[in-house]
């Protein structure tokens, strides 16, 4: 049985990973940095004093994600998530709206945070708000939409920057 979603909106959270080590020879496994965790511990604190909990987290299979998203949930009561391998830096924005859109109805999923890597969390924010918003996220930021379900819409609300 699902349970019906509050006025057909999804608390959407776009979230970059903190800042990882230089690029050296294999991408999906460079470290945060101390500044990366660092980054990530204060979004962690902030989205646990402005939102309380996550239901559900999408994150990225590299390295650098995983521990950001390690560190937030050290923080913030996230109730499930999920490693994504269509979140990667190359990923398709398409794909992982629709993605989402299936969770929202099939799950009913009312709170979700992605954490992943530009260019694709940029690419995530124009494609579910449905224009160029031009966001460059910084690391560890945080973008805060609603997501009207119905509309299949986004509207960007906030963006936190640590």
């Amino acid at each position: 049985m699902h349970k019906k979603i509050n006025n057909l909106v999804m608390q959407l959270f776009l979230m970059r990973h903190g800042e990882a080590e230089p690029t050296f020879h294999d991408d999906a496994q460079r470290s945060l940095t101390t500044q990366g965790f660092i980054e990530s511990q204060k979004t962690g604190v902030w989205l646990k004093e402005n939102i309380h909990n996550i239901e559900y987290a999408l994150v990225s299979p590299f390295k650098r994600a995983q521990q950001t998203f390690e560190m937030v949930q050290s923080i913030v009561e996230i109730d499930n998530f999920e490693i994504c391998a269509d979140i990667t830096p190359s990923g398709k924005a398409e794909q992982v709206h629709d993605y989402v859109y299936a969770l929202a109805h099939e799950k009913s999923v009312e709170s979700l945070i992605i954490v992943s890597h530009m260019p694709l969390v940029s690419y995530l924010l124009d494609e579910f708000c449905g224009k160029l918003q031009s966001l460059i996220f910084a690391t560890a930021s945080v973008a805060c939409l609603d997501f009207d379900i119905e509309q299949n819409k986004a509207t960007l609300k906030q963006v936190y920057l640590p």
